[in-house]
């Protein structure tokens, strides 16, 4: 998300940003700033699986509002304001110490493993484009091998690859799914369908489908990518799923 043009026009309209940024820890916009930095608030999360992950569900919020700050450090305690005194209603989501010193300890490592995961991704795209992919700026039908591969960084912005998610002719998916599968190596279809697609949220559905949306969960595929995945493996994952694209 180019997140400087955003930030211009909903500052002309007084619209606040609050970034969903739960896989990007890390992440730098398209001008070298980290993510957070725009919003009013960020909220990031700190569940096992995530790139700087707790031993059990956790995360955090970041703000420049001190007013904010202050509220969602009440609502995060029953909504208490000062010790016995509860001036909203609240939930009990506090981060309880465990957690806290084991982020604590793994923060340390957060660049390193966030380097990894880079590398490991290069490698994936380097490979792929290799075989005759192409970037997601490109059509999917435009290239040798019918498979976009994440878009790569441009200006400042630096992505931090909680996943690396390509996309594949929505026909072909089922077919390299059986593939990796069948190869013994582990995929993600991770959001099958739009949050307008979703029964809890059907009474808010656009009345026009959301087409890109739509496509994008029909033709998305995460493949393994975690810091200590070896290059082998990339290749071996690369492998299995040019030749399941190139015989369908």
């Amino acid at each position: 998300c180019e997140l400087g043009e955003l930030a211009g026009h909903c500052e002309e309209r007084g619209i606040p940003i609050v970034e969903d940024a739960a896989q990007a820890i890390g992440a730098l916009d398209e001008t070298g700033r980290a993510i957070g930095q725009r919003a009013l608030a960020a909220c990031f999360s700190f569940y096992p699986t995530k790139n700087l992950g707790a031993l059990g569900d956790g995360g955090g919020i970041v703000t420049r509002s001190a007013d904010l700050a202050k509220t969602v450090t009440s609502l995060r305690n029953h909504g208490e304001s000062e010790p016995g005194v509860y001036s909203q209603v609240g939930i009990n989501s506090r981060l309880d110490a465990l957690q806290a010193v084991a982020l604590s300890i793994k923060l340390r490592h957060l660049e390193t493993w966030t380097e990894d995961r880079r590398r490991l991704a290069r490698h994936y795209s380097s490979l792929f484009e290799q075989q005759g992919a192409c970037p997601s700026t490109h059509a999917l039908g435009s290239s040798p091998l019918p498979l976009k591969t994440p878009c790569p960084d441009h200006a400042a912005a630096r992505q931090t690859f909680h996943r690396y998610v390509i996309r594949v002719p929505a026909e072909s998916r089922a077919h390299v799914i059986r593939a990796l599968h069948d190869d013994g190596i582990g995929y993600e279809v991770y959001y099958p369908k739009g949050i307008h697609q979703q029964p809890a949220l059907a009474e808010f559905a656009p009345k026009n489908a959301l087409v890109e949306t739509e496509r994008a969960c029909l033709e998305s595929l995460a493949l393994p990518l975690y810091p200590e995945l070896g290059l082998d493996s990339v290749e071996r994952v690369v492998g299995t799923v040019s030749r399941a694209l190139l015989r369908y």
